[in-house]
């Protein structure tokens, strides 16, 4: 929950622990999606309303597919 950077370090009490049985890879996406979360929950648009997602990564990639989920025209 860091900046942009490389590698990240936290005291061991603020990590979350990915929970057993879970992928963590799909725990490390499920993180990414928070971030387009908070776009949904913040922005003016709602559901039906044409948005555009600018950036093609990975938060980019699974906010267009939220959108999409949501019922907006992205």
């Amino acid at each position: 929950m860091g900046k942009h950077r490389s590698t990240q370090q936290h005291d061991v009490d603020l990590p979350l622990p990915v929970p057993d049985g879970l992928d963590p890879g799909y725990a490390t996406l499920a993180r990414l999606m928070g971030i387009s979360m908070t776009t949904l929950i913040t922005t003016e648009a709602r559901p039906g309303d044409q948005v555009v997602i600018i950036g093609a990564g990975p938060v980019g990639h699974l906010a267009a597919h939220l959108f999409r989920i949501g019922a907006y025209q992205v």
